[in-house]
C-alpha cells in the first residue's frame, strides 16, 4: 500500500507538469493561429481590395454607358432608323453587359442582382418603345420616346444600381 501511496506521490505532480504543458502548449498555439489569420487577411485586404473597388468602379461605368441617356448620344447617326437604333443600343448593352460579367466575382450577389436588374430593365424599356413607335420610326423618334418615357418615370434603373453600388463601397471605410 505505501508503494502505491508513493507512486501516486511522483505521479501526481508528473501529470500536473504534462497538463499544465498542454493547456499552455495549446493556448500557445491559439494565439499563434490568431495572428496567422490575422496577417492573412492583413495581406488579402492589401491585394482584394482594390481589386473588389475596381469591379465596383467598372460596375458603376457600365450602368453609366447603358443609361438610355449616354448610349443613345453614343450610337445614334443622323438618318438611323429606329429599329437599327434599337439593334444598335440592344447590341450595345449586351456586349459591354459580357465584357464586364467577370465582376460579379468581386461584388456581393445582391449588387450583381442589381446590375443585372438595371440592364434587363434598359433591355425592355427599349423594345417597348421601339414598338410603340413602329417600324417605320426614325432614330429620333425613339430616341424621343426613350427620354420622355425616363423623364415621365420616378426611378430610373441605373441609377437605382449606382447608388446600391455605391452604398456597398461605403461600407469598406
Amino acid at each position: 500500500m505505501e508503494q502505491v501511496a508513493d507512486i501516486v506521490m511522483f505521479m501526481f505532480p508528473a501529470i500536473a507538469v504534462i497538463a499544465t504543458t498542454i493547456y499552455l502548449l495549446n493556448k500557445y498555439l491559439d494565439e499563434v493561429r490568431i495572428h496567422k489569420s490575422i496577417q492573412l487577411r492583413e495581406t488579402n485586404s492589401k491585394t482584394v481590395l482594390p481589386i473588389r473597388l475596381q469591379a465596383y468602379e467598372r460596375l458603376v461605368l457600365y450602368l453609366e454607358r447603358i443609361n438610355p441617356n449616354n448610349s443613345i448620344m453614343r450610337l445614334h447617326k443622323s438618318g438611323m432608323s429606329a429599329s437599327k437604333l434599337q439593334q444598335e443600343l440592344i447590341k450595345s448593352i449586351r456586349d459591354e453587359f459580357d465584357h464586364n460579367m467577370a465582376q460579379q466575382v468581386y461584388v456581393s450577389i445582391q449588387a450583381w442582382n442589381m446590375v443585372k436588374q438595371a440592364k434587363e430593365e434598359i433591355v425592355n424599356l427599349i423594345n417597348l418603345c421601339a414598338n410603340k413607335v413602329g417600324d417605320q420610326a426614325t432614330g429620333i423618334d425613339l430616341s424621343g420616346l426613350i427620354f420622355e418615357t425616363l423623364a415621365k418615370s420616378k426611378t430610373h434603373p441605373t441609377n437605382i444600381a449606382s447608388n446600391y453600388l455605391k452604398q456597398e463601397i461605403k461600407e469598406f471605410w
